[in-house]
C-alpha cells in the first residue's frame, strides 16, 4: 500500500528513482492528443509545453503514479524503465 500523502508520494518516488526507475518520452515527429492532455492531468506536473508548443517531460517532480503510462499506452510515447513498472496488455 502506498502512502498517498505528499510526503509519502515524494518518498516513494525517491525510492523508485534510487532503484533505477526512469520515465522518458520517445522521440516523435508530433505530439499526440493523449500526450498533450498530460500537461493538464499529470499529478506531478511533469509535462509542460516548451516555447515551440511541444510537450516536454521534467522527471524531478514525477511521482511514478502511472497516469502517463495509462494515458499514452496506445501511442507508446511515454516509456517506463523499471522491472516493477506497471504494464498494460
Amino acid at each position: 500500500m502506498y502512502d498517498t500523502t505528499p510526503e509519502g508520494r515524494a518518498g516513494t518516488a525517491q525510492a523508485l528513482w534510487a532503484q533505477g526507475a526512469r520515465v522518458f518520452l520517445r522521440p516523435r515527429a508530433t505530439d499526440s492528443a493523449a500526450l498533450r492532455v498530460l500537461t493538464r492531468i499529470c499529478p506531478g506536473g511533469c509535462f509542460k509545453f516548451d516555447v515551440e508548443d511541444r510537450v516536454t517531460f521534467a522527471p524531478a517532480t514525477c511521482t511514478y503514479c502511472g497516469t502517463c503510462l495509462s494515458v499514452c499506452r496506445r501511442t507508446g510515447e511515454v516509456v517506463w524503465e523499471h522491472p516493477d513498472a506497471p504494464t498494460h496488455p
